[in-house]
């Protein structure tokens, strides 16, 4: 069992702050660690109020903390004595995970699953991408801990090195764990590909860290989306897709299309022609496929392309059916919906 370093606030009302460290240590115990808070052991015999004896404890704390194999930043409030921890555990490379009142309150368990991500977890294709400055999965086995390797070593953010530029001879990865922010060097084929967005937020809901670029990749991923992708509700698993087209101003505006492949290849020809080279994206905005102008470049899902969107596309293409009036979802009219979807004018496609 994971031995966890519990940090939560003391000063202010102690007594009930040592509580809730008591609630926090129940909480953990439940997710199937061993919990530690020095709220509940050091304040049996050192007073807080007493500087030198404060210190003590602080040096304490961090002794233990060392020792530990996570740290868990519990509850809505950081204190100071929190952010050396957290300061102390990022140098040690120390899992930080962040568990917020209204978790713990719902019982919403973490570290529930250990199973590691594998190829049916990453964006259709994308081994043949660029990988950097983007999240990776590692092959399950590949690491130093061959078929014990879990979860928390799967998800990898690409920095740089030749192997992050598809098709060079130099294979080279530098990479650092989402979980514990080691930094390492890895070779190009040690990976799957691009971590789908819903398999990263369902990675993120289990193990609670804290990365900007991890949140900004997820933050449209509903677990309704989720289920929608699994579920195969329609003929390309989502139940809309983002279409992108070139506007005035250097932006590129957003549409929400409904799916339906003749709607699909009614936008390609009628934008492609009136606007040029197209995207569209998936609810999570991730890559489905682009054009130029009028013509497919790629598709990430083959089955889709082939069996649903080029049996109507190419007869419009051909002129010898006539494209429809192009259907858009009720998110369309949603104008917080637009702003966030509005790209600047060098968005890759």
């Amino acid at each position: 069992m994971r031995l966890v370093y519990i940090s939560s606030p003391l000063r202010g009302d102690m007594e009930k702050n040592k509580e809730k460290a008591k609630d926090y240590c129940a909480y953990a115990a439940s997710c199937g660690v061993i919990p530690l808070a020095p709220h509940t052991i050091f304040t049996q015999y050192l007073n807080d109020a007493v500087p030198e004896q404060r210190e003590q404890g602080l040096r304490m704390g961090h002794e233990l903390l060392e020792r530990c194999d996570e740290l868990w930043v519990m509850g809505d409030t950081i204190s100071q004595g929190m952010k050396d921890e957290i300061g102390l555990a990022t140098f040690l490379q120390l899992p930080i995970l962040y568990v917020s009142d209204d978790m713990v309150k719902n019982q919403k368990m973490i570290r529930q699953s250990d199973r590691p991500l594998d190829i049916n977890d990453c964006i259709p294709d994308s081994s043949q991408y660029n990988y950097e400055n983007q999240f990776l999965v590692l092959k399950p086995g590949v690491s130093s801990k061959g078929k014990d390797m879990t979860a928390d070593d799967s998800i990898w953010y690409a920095r740089n090195g030749f192997g992050c530029i598809y098709g060079t001879r130099g294979q080279a990865v530098y990479a650092e764990s989402l979980l514990t922010g080691k930094y390492i060097h890895w070779e190009r084929h040690d990976f799957c590909g691009i971590v789908k967005p819903e398999s990263l937020k369902e990675w993120l809901l289990d193990k609670p860290v804290r990365n900007e670029a991890a949140e900004e990749l997820t933050k449209f991923v509903t677990p309704e989306l989720i289920s929608a992708a699994k579920q195969n509700h329609t003929a390309c698993g989502y139940p809309f897709l983002i279409g992108y087209a070139p506007a005035e101003g250097g932006l590129h505006e957003a549409f929400c299309l409904d799916p339906d492949p003749v709607n699909l290849a009614s936008f390609i020809v009628k934008m492609g022609k009136e606007r040029g080279d197209l995207m569209i994206c998936t609810p999570l905005d991730t890559p489905f496929l682009n054009t130029f102008g009028t013509f497919i470049d790629r598709c990430a899902d083959q089955d889709f392309l082939q069996k649903h969107l080029l049996p109507v596309l190419v007869p419009m293409q051909m002129g010898e059916t006539e494209p429809q009036a192009i259907k858009l979802t009720e998110d369309q009219d949603n104008e917080a919906f637009l702003d966030d979807f509005a790209v600047e004018d060098d968005m890759e496609l």
